[in-house]
């Protein structure tokens, strides 16, 4: 873990990837590093070189990182990602979660690793992500089944299709879910995530001024704990 550690930066990638079997990398809060970083770690994209196979990447509050960083990590690690944490990321965008969600290569010129199949999707306050139709389609392809923890805090794209499709698509495996600040969220959208997901423990709703208690009291979730 470099986490917090100011003063790296872009340079220290280099050491990194001589560590092959590197699984875990911990970068969160380091505002001096950019993409870079991850194409030194990574390699250029279709570069046959050796290179860490990432099972677990947290680059939470690391502002120059770019939907860049999203797209070499499909092409280097795609298939062995489970816990993705890019929170706070600003210049994350719907071109980046698209990129990393997409099966194959459109051009037909690179043959793509299957995409993630993510027990930890963390993006709270990339406010790049915009549409719902393409954090739909991530759910759908790198989620499915797998997801347990989730937080979407701030992120405009959140509606109440996007929960929904949370909500059928993770039925059997999710069990926290931040959705603060998602003012366009229903009551209704939040019974069928509350009352499918089985396993759903924990649910945190800070500034979602919108729901009432006809959800507050009405869900039929007994172990689910709300904080609001």
């Amino acid at each position: 873990s470099l986490k917090g550690s100011e003063h790296v930066s872009d340079l220290a990638a280099s050491h990194l990837a001589a560590l092959h079997n590197l699984q875990c990398l911990d970068v969160s809060g380091l505002y001096n590093i950019t993409d870079a970083f991850f194409e030194s770690l990574l390699g250029s994209s279709g570069a046959s070189a050796p290179h860490p196979r990432l099972v677990e990447i947290r680059a939470a509050a690391c502002p120059n990182l770019t939907d860049s960083t999203l797209k070499r990590l499909r092409v280097a690690c795609g298939a062995t990602l489970a816990t993705l944490d890019f929170s706070e990321c600003t210049h994350i965008t719907d071109a980046g979660l698209l990129a990393l969600a997409k099966r194959d290569d459109a051009a037909g010129s690179t043959a793509l690793q299957p995409p993630p199949t993510l027990a930890t999707l963390r993006i709270a306050r990339c406010r790049g992500v915009k549409s719902a139709d393409v954090l739909i389609t991530f759910i759908q392809n790198c989620c499915k089944e797998s997801l347990v923890e989730v937080s979407l805090s701030s992120v405009p794209a959140v509606t109440d299709g996007v929960v929904v499709e949370l909500a059928q698509a993770c039925a059997t495996s999710l069990r926290i879910a931040n959705l603060s600040w998602c003012r366009e969220v229903t009551d209704g959208a939040l019974g069928v995530l509350a009352d499918g997901c089985s396993r759903l423990t924990e649910l945190s709703l800070y500034g979602d001024t919108q729901i009432s208690n006809f959800f507050l009291q009405g869900h039929r979730n007994d172990v689910l704990d709300i904080v609001y």
